[in-house]
């Protein structure tokens, strides 16, 4: 990916990709070009304007290989907010047992950073990583190395048990969190507010600038490269790291994608800021890479991109398919993530919705995660949901029955430590 991302200042290929019923024709990326900024010992970026259109063929695969039948392709679902799902538990109390409802701790915290490993959740509630272990829901350890509120948690994905955090300070810290001890500590020169942990080791990181950063954490380098786009808002590598998808608070998203020693640029525009992107675990077998985006008005679609052969000299056809209308944007968190079986989970103002998408009519089911969500985090190999509420209760759903099946004791996040909570 580092080297993907180095080669952006090749010269690029565009296209254009319908993100609305009627089919409007969208612009596109014609080429980047990179120049050295020797005042600040950055790469910048700049785009240059529209290229011509094209129509893009519908697709037909289905996430798992069973797609319905009667369906040739992979048409525009939109559903209304009174069809779109069917409630699980439309009586909002069957998750939650005898909880008391009236509880409310005494320090409203701010939305908190959150992750999850293998064995571990984290979450930011100040300063501190509380990690809590995934199968007893009961506080392992705390981890304490930062002196500012913590703005982002990534964990690598794999069984080595690492977590990069950031703070506001623009100090990250490399974890060995089955030893809650600090592998390493960098001071970052720019800010840092989004990233993602690719497989070749490398962490991508995005910032309100435009800002992307590579930094390889075993060798404590990193590299800047201005977009001049606008400020990050999301920012995804694909599971195989040959792509990467960035998106802008303007509404683009930019797709670098590499075949051989070519690299690809391609933008997609939104009708609104993108605030979350999740590639697809896809397997090899698949004709085609998935990705989810999340529009800041809670419209979820996914964009479909074929997979093209070494020889192929032509740009495939892409498709997006909108799953689901708007949903009023929550003050916190915003998530979207896949499941092991293909299905999303879309997570905004308090409610988690799951979507089956693997054949042509989307259902979804809602989970009832009760008010006061203030962080939440998914296990895709798991299908497992994880959130953490004000009431300082770690809840655990599975993605794929949408039900609850595990409640932690409270974990006193709050105590003593009122006045970073209160920044």
């Amino acid at each position: 990916m580092s080297y993907l991302l180095e080669r952006m200042t090749a010269r690029s290929q565009s296209s254009q990709f319908p993100l609305s019923e009627d089919r409007k024709t969208l612009s596109s990326l014609d080429s980047f070009h990179s120049e050295e900024d020797s005042s600040s010992g950055r790469e910048t970026l700049s785009s240059l304007g529209p290229d011509s259109s094209y129509d893009p063929s519908s697709d037909g695969d289905s996430l798992d290989g069973d797609e319905d039948s009667s369906s040739d392709c992979e048409t525009l679902s939109s559903l209304s907010p009174d069809s779109s799902y069917e409630d699980s538990s439309s009586d909002g109390d069957s998750l939650y047992g005898d909880e008391d409802s009236t509880a409310k701790p005494t320090v409203s915290p701010r939305p908190s950073p959150s992750a999850v490993s293998a064995s571990y959740l984290l979450f930011a509630p100040c300063s501190t990583i509380v990690c809590v272990h995934r199968d007893t829901l009961s506080v392992k350890r705390h981890l304490n190395e930062h002196h500012n509120n913590i703005e982002l948690i990534l964990t690598d994905g794999s069984v080595s048990e690492r977590a990069f955090s950031c703070d506001v300070g623009r100090i990250g810290i490399l974890w060995n969190l089955l030893t809650g001890k600090a592998i390493l500590q960098y001071e970052f020169s720019v800010s840092v507010q989004v990233g993602h942990w690719m497989m070749n080791d490398g962490i991508i990181f995005g910032n309100r600038s435009g800002d992307i950063i590579l930094f390889e954490p075993s060798t404590r380098k990193s590299k800047i490269i201005n977009t001049r786009k606008g400020s990050i808002t999301a920012i995804a590598a694909s599971p195989d790291s040959r792509k990467c998808a960035v998106a802008y608070k303007t509404g683009s998203i930019v797709l670098a994608e590499l075949r051989g020693s070519s690299i690809y640029l391609h933008v997609v525009e939104t009708s609104s800021p993108p605030v979350s992107l999740a590639w697809h675990p896809t397997s090899r077998k698949n004709k085609k890479d998935r990705l989810a985006f999340q529009l800041a008005g809670g419209k979820l679609s996914i964009l479909s991109i074929p997979r093209v052969s070494k020889s192929a000299t032509t740009q495939a056809a892409w498709s997006t398919r909108q799953v689901s209308g708007s949903i009023t944007e929550g003050p916190g968190q915003i998530l979207i993530a896949w499941s092991k079986k293909g299905k999303i989970s879309q997570f905004c103002e308090d409610r988690v919705m799951v979507w089956d998408v693997r054949k042509r009519r989307v259902t979804g089911e809602q989970i009832q995660t009760g008010d006061g969500v203030i962080a939440i985090a998914a296990h895709g190999p798991t299908s497992t949901i994880y959130t953490l509420g004000r009431d300082d209760l770690v809840r655990q759903y599975d993605a794929e029955t949408c039900q609850m099946v595990a409640r932690s004791q409270p974990l006193k996040l709050w105590s003593d430590r009122k006045d970073c909570c209160d920044q």
